[in-house]
């Protein structure tokens, strides 16, 4: 996963960022005046945490839908 700063928002009170999910989809998360945010990717369903002070992204839960061991 790749977090990349795209510059400012058009009214220059924010910045746009780009986030490459690790199955390759691109994110353009909306602008938020908060240091961190949560998205889901459209392509497998993974949640990412983008912080933007730091310049990372982590996955929180990958797309996967999990199933229980049967008995």
């Amino acid at each position: 996963m790749k977090l990349m700063h795209l510059g400012l928002s058009r009214d220059g009170r924010t910045n746009r960022w780009k986030i490459i999910c690790a199955c390759s989809a691109e994110i353009l998360p909306p602008t938020t005046i908060c240091a961190t945010q949560q998205v889901e990717c459209n392509k497998c369903g993974a949640i990412i945490s983008a912080d933007y002070n730091a310049q990372t992204v982590t996955l929180v839960r990958d797309g996967e839908e999990h199933q229980p061991c049967p008995s």
